[in-house]
């Protein structure tokens, strides 16, 4: 009787075993094809507008250029000091070296964006614009500003467009001070756009009605670089390149 029952109970074991199997391979011969062909229309009711402008108008997405993951009490607490906002800010850490700046007041992202560039023990922080709340990619982040004076320019050639003409050396005017000391001053000084990618220019070439004449460059609150490539970011030892 007992062996009867055991037989049975093989055959009923082995029956499931092979019904799972032909449904596995009937799975498997299935080919499923997406049911939703149309894509989703977004409109404007399903994006959250506010949020979007503040975080375009009152956000900056900031890179360090460091080996290793800060403290991020620290950093706030460091850069506090430095900025001195009159309504604070926060930070939220993205990875990557990434980090989201949220401030609570136009005048103080304004502050830090004109007053760039910034740093953290020694390391460089990289900022740009929030555009958008997708996390974008280290390597997007790569133009600062740095102030720079042209040194031993004539007065007359201290213009706009001489401004512009050797800012294009560079990745473009940021700001041209045309009021910096006097005619009798021997320099020029303007904000450029730079990128961390290319090395410091030491001297800028004019050709003034077939002379040549060679003009030494040199920068305001320049950040750590490398006395090797001339790039900034990084120091020698460090170096890549």
């Amino acid at each position: 009787m007992e062996a009867r029952e055991e037989a049975i109970k093989d055959t009923a074991t082995s029956k499931e075993r092979q019904t799972t199997m032909e449904l596995e391979n009937q799975l498997n011969q299935i080919t499923l094809e997406d049911e939703d062909d149309e894509p989703l229309e977004v409109e404007d009711s399903d994006v959250d507008v506010l949020l979007m402008e503040a975080v375009r108008r009152l956000g900056l997405i900031g890179r360090l250029l460091a080996e290793k993951e800060p403290n991020m009490k620290s950093m706030k607490i460091a850069l506090s000091k430095a900025w001195k906002l009159k309504k604070g800010f926060q930070i939220t850490e993205l990875g990557d070296m990434l980090f989201a700046f949220q401030f609570l007041d136009m005048d103080d992202r304004n502050k830090v964006c004109y007053e760039d560039p910034w740093h953290y023990e020694n390391s460089l922080i990289v900022f740009k614009a929030s555009t958008t709340i997708q996390k974008p990619k280290p390597e997007d982040l790569h133009m600062i500003n740095l102030w720079i004076r042209v040194e031993g320019l004539p007065a007359e050639m201290r213009t706009q467009k001489m401004a512009e003409k050797i800012a294009s050396r560079f990745e473009g005017l940021d700001w041209f001070d045309n009021g910096a000391g006097t005619m009798w001053d021997d320099y020029m000084r303007l904000r450029v756009y730079m990128s961390i990618n290319n090395p410091l220019k030491k001297k800028i070439k004019l050709n003034n009605s077939g002379q040549l004449v060679e003009y030494p460059i040199k920068y305001e609150k320049l950040p750590m670089f490398c006395y090797s490539c001339g790039r900034i970011g990084h120091p020698k030892l460090r170096c890549k390149v």
